[in-house]
C-alpha cells in the first residue's frame, strides 16, 4: 500500500496511513470504466483502495461486478471493491446514501433513508450520506426532496445510526474551504454525536479525478477493505486533497478515535 512513508506527526510519532476513495463509479455521467480500469487509477493517485459504487445510472452494468469482495483483480497493495451509492433510485429522495460493506445490493426503494440503514445494518455495512457539503452554507435547514442534499442526516445522527458523513469537494473553485460541510457536521459535533468524515471524489460525476477527495487512516486501524471500515466505525479518518499534508494531532497522548473525559478547568496538551 502507500501507507505514506515516514509520516511523522508533531507529537514524535511515525505511522503508515492508508489512503481511499469512499466514491468512485465505473458507469455513468459519461463513465465506461470495468473493474481493470478502475484499479489502474489508484496508483497514479497515490490511492490504496477504491470503493466502486453501484447507482442508479449504469446499474446493470456494474451489478455484475459486485460480490461482497474485492474484485478478483485487487492485490494486497490495491483494492477495488464494489458497493452501493442509493442514487438515480426514488430512495434516494432525502439524500444520496453510501453502503460500503455490503452482501447484497437489493435495498428497500422506499422514500426514505431509514429502512435502508436499517438493512445496511442487518448485514454489518456502514452506512452514511455523500455530498454533506451540499448543506446551505447559513445553516438553515434544507427542503425535503432536494435529491443530494443529506436531509435525513441530522435525524439519522439523532437516532445514532449514520455512519459517516462524506465530503467530495473540500476547497471550492473560489478557493475557499467548503461551508456546508461545516454548517452541517461541526453542529452534530457540538451537539455531542460523534460522526466520522470521510473523503470521495465522486469521479467520473465530478471531474477533478479519483482521490481529489481522499480519506487517509493509519494502518494501525487495520489494513485491506476490513481495515478501511474500522476506520470509518472507530472515527480514525481524515479527508485531504490530493495534495501532500493532513492533520495528525494528539491530545494527552491519544490519537483520533479516542474517547477522553476531561474535567471542566482540566489541562490536555495537544501536539
Amino acid at each position: 500500500p502507500t501507507r505514506l512513508p515516514g509520516a511523522t506527526s508533531r507529537a514524535g510519532q511515525t505511522s503508515a496511513w492508508i489512503a481511499a476513495d469512499a466514491h468512485l463509479h465505473g458507469h455513468g455521467c459519461g463513465g465506461q470504466r470495468n473493474p481493470q480500469d478502475l484499479y489502474d487509477l489508484l496508483q497514479p493517485a497515490s490511492l490504496d483502495i477504491a470503493s466502486a459504487l453501484v447507482w442508479g445510472q449504469g446499474y446493470d452494468d456494474d451489478r455484475p461486478f459486485f460480490t461482497g469482495q474485492d474484485w478478483e483483480g485487487s492485490t494486497s497493495d490495491r483494492i477495488v471493491h464494489y458497493d452501493l451509492e442509493v442514487s438515480g433510485f426514488a430512495a434516494a429522495l432525502m439524500g444520496h446514501q453510501v453502503i460500503l460493506g455490503l452482501s447484497s445490493l437489493d435495498f428497500p426503494n422506499q422514500l426514505s433513508s431509514l429502512p435502508i440503514a436499517d438493512w445496511a445494518q442487518e448485514q454489518g455495512a456502514v452506512d452514511g450520506f455523500a455530498h454533506a457539503g451540499t448543506w446551505p452554507a447559513d445553516g438553515t435547514f434544507p427542503v425535503a426532496g432536494g435529491g443530494d442534499v443529506p436531509f435525513e442526516a441530522p435525524i439519522r445522527a439523532g437516532l445514532g445510526t449514520l455512519g459517516f458523513l462524506e465530503i467530495e469537494q473540500i476547497m471550492g473553485h473560489d478557493g475557499q474551504w467548503s461551508n456546508g460541510i461545516t454548517a452541517l457536521w461541526y453542529p452534530l459535533l457540538n451537539s455531542g454525536v460523534a460522526i466520522p468524515i470521510v473523503g470521495g471524489s465522486d469521479y467520473p460525476f465530478l471531474l477533478d479525478g479519483a482521490g481529489s477527495a481522499r480519506t487517509l487512516f493509519p494502518a494501525e486501524a487495520g489494513t485491506g477493505y476490513a481495515g478501511w471500515l474500522n476506520a470509518i466505525r472507530t472515527g480514525r479518518t481524515v479527508v485531504a486533497g490530493n495534495r501532500p499534508g493532513w492533520l495528525d494531532i494528539t491530545v494527552d497522548g491519544r490519537r483520533m478515535g479516542s474517547v477522553l473525559d476531561v474535567a471542566s478547568g482540566e489541562q490536555i496538551e495537544v501536539v
